[in-house]
């Protein structure tokens, strides 16, 4: 075969692969579009069982933000220096699978949310409330009538409920209630 004409297949099977990426990133690109995307900025709020801990998930080189009080000590904000809003709120469980006693709770609970998410925790004879919801662009959580301890050198909201036997009972996502089956700890994703 003369030179010149592997030459020329090998400059179609370039442009064939370069067509080919383009059309892939076009089609990923599309479908990311529509569908609002998390704030890789913004860490995600972990909730532990326990004392109940609220705390942004660290990650190397990203900035943590801080929480601050905003007006009665028993309402806190996550500020973090991200330009981006966040618009919305999505709630998943550790250990994922089906965690709801109700599979119609089920379907709701890990879908975004731009309604305020209730999470009740404490013992089943005596809970607690704290709302997480997005105000004025930051994430905040309202204890109501208990207010946290924070720890400032660990990024931590530790609300202590009153009694020992301390865990997430259920979540109120999308106005459905998903009481949980087993011991689950919360993660809570910002999305703008």
């Amino acid at each position: 075969m003369p030179p010149h004409e592997s030459a020329r297949d090998v400059n179609r099977t370039l442009f064939g692969v370069l067509a080919l990426l383009t059309m892939m990133v076009a089609v990923l690109a599309a479908a990311a579009g529509d569908a609002g995307q998390f704030d890789e900025e913004r860490p995600p709020i972990i909730v532990h069982n326990g004392s109940i801990v609220f705390e942004p998930q660290l990650r190397p080189g990203a900035p943590p933000g801080s929480w601050e009080a905003a007006g009665p000590t028993s309402v806190w904000r996550h500020i973090h220096p991200s330009k981006a809003v966040p618009k919305a709120l999505q709630v998943t469980a550790t250990p994922g699978g089906n965690v709801c006693k109700d599979p119609a709770a089920q379907k709701l609970f890990s879908q975004p949310t731009d309604t305020p998410i209730t999470i009740a925790y404490g013992s089943p004879k005596e809970s607690q409330e704290a709302v997480v919801s997005i105000l004025n662009g930051n994430l905040t959580v309202n204890f109501g009538k208990n207010p946290p301890v924070h720890d400032a050198k660990t990024r931590q909201l530790i609300a202590y409920a009153n009694n020992t036997q301390v865990q997430i009972l259920r979540a109120i996502v999308n106005k459905a209630t998903c009481e949980f089956t087993t011991t689950v700890g919360l993660s809570i994703r910002q999305i703008r």
